[in-house]
């Protein structure tokens, strides 16, 4: 029976003290009650390690992983390596889930026979109203359909978070150690090959927080570069297994490289040059194809005129301005 499937619930938890009680609450808090609630503490140098632990007494179904600091995707792998259920979710911990998310989830993956559910996000910040839809529309998804999405419509689709997984999919998968940022992406492809077809639910199931610390919303370093590397990933990916994505994924190659190149234009490291000189020499010599590409946006055409004739003053003028700096 539905109601009797076990879900584990995998938790990353690194210096989020300030919000770690508030995603914990939303899912001990849920409707679906069978969880195994996994908490990784990967080396957490605040009170995370200690609020973790008084969960855990509070709540049977919480198991804490004390660990070292080895990064989020190490901190995932831990708790695929010890789950017992036969889904799995991801939850970053300054981030929440209203409390049918996961009854919903499981529903889903059920009723259309699939082994990967996707719920709309909201991104969150304090203050926000809290954004719902009352029985959301649903699609069915092929894989092209879901990679296609994630590269003209929304590129988070990428992130493990946000979905519910058939925890078959991790047999041989895990996310790279060795990856300090855009971990996601260099396991999504790969786990929607697997899954042969996902749903996608038109309704809020994940609050995606943006107050506070991450390496996404972090001042720019060598390790952002790490998404070109992923990215090319999907490229050879697509030529392999899905070569009617051509279109899509050099779309999206394109609009990655060309805003790189606007954050790292004025950056003075050497490896910042290194890279804004490879990665437009990259836009040159594929400007036709870029330009004339139907799925890359207006702006980027625009940024990409500015970066091949070195006339992105007025726009880096503009984001400063925007951003206040």
């Amino acid at each position: 029976m539905m109601k009797n499937v076990l879900v584990s619930v995998i938790v990353p938890v690194y210096k989020v003290e300030l919000y770690l009680e508030r995603c914990l609450e939303s899912i001990i808090n849920q409707t679906y009650h069978n969880l195994e609630i996994i908490l990784v503490d990967d080396g957490s140098p605040d009170k995370c390690p200690e609020i973790c632990d008084r969960y855990a007494a509070y709540d049977k179904r919480i198991k804490v992983i004390h660990k070292p600091n080895g990064g989020l995707s190490s901190a995932r792998n831990a708790g695929i390596d010890v789950m017992n259920g036969e889904y799995v979710t991801f939850i970053d911990s300054d981030d929440f889930i209203p409390e049918d998310a996961i009854e919903k989830w499981v529903h889903y993956i059920k009723k259309y026979h699939v082994n990967i559910v996707v719920g709309r996000y909201q991104i969150y910040n304090k203050g926000d109203i809290l954004e719902r839809k009352n029985a959301g529309k649903v699609e069915k998804w092929s894989v092209c359909d879901a990679l296609r999405y994630m590269f003209i419509i929304d590129g988070k689709l990428c992130s493990a978070w946000g979905k519910l997984y058939d925890a078959r999919l991790f047999e041989k998968l895990r996310y790279p150690e060795h990856i300090q940022y855009a971990e996601d992406m260099y396991v999504i492809h790969l786990l929607f090959h697997e899954a042969k077809s996902i749903v996608f639910v038109n309704d809020v199931q994940y609050y995606y927080s943006q107050e506070g610390e991450s390496l996404v919303r972090s001042a720019f370093s060598e390790k952002k570069l790490q998404r070109v590397e992923a990215v090319e990933k999907w490229i050879k990916f697509i030529e392999e297994f899905y070569p009617e994505l051509k279109e899509e994924i050099l779309s999206f190659y394109g609009g990655v490289l060309i805003n790189l190149c606007m954050e790292i234009e004025s950056n003075s490291a050497e490896y910042a040059k290194t890279a804004y000189r490879k990665y437009r020499d990259i836009l040159i010599k594929g400007y036709q194809c870029f330009r004339k590409n139907q799925y890359m946006g207006k702006n980027n055409i625009i940024k990409l005129f500015m970066i091949k004739n070195k006339c992105t003053l007025p726009y880096q003028l503009f984001r400063r301005r925007k951003s206040g700096k």
